[in-house]
């Protein structure tokens, strides 16, 4: 379990109360928002394209700690 504690500094957004579709939490994120599985199977599940189409034009590889990992285009 991950005990570090998050400030007003970091940047993440925890405890959204479920989405609302307001988007406040992927406001001043900075220029990427990391997604995880659950959220590209969320995206092509809800907008119906698959990953490659996704990749068109919502989002893009990022390199972190030598991992590739997918985010959304700003």
């Amino acid at each position: 379990m991950d005990t570090k504690l998050f400030d007003l500094n970091d940047m993440v957004r925890a405890g959204c109360n479920d989405c609302k579709g307001c988007s406040d939490c992927c406001r001043g994120m900075g220029q990427s928002i990391l997604l995880d599985p659950y959220d590209i199977w969320q995206l092509e599940t809800h907008l119906g394209e698959t990953f490659a189409g996704l990749m068109q034009e919502k989002i893009e590889l990022h390199m972190e700690e030598r991992l590739i990992l997918p985010n959304l285009k700003m």
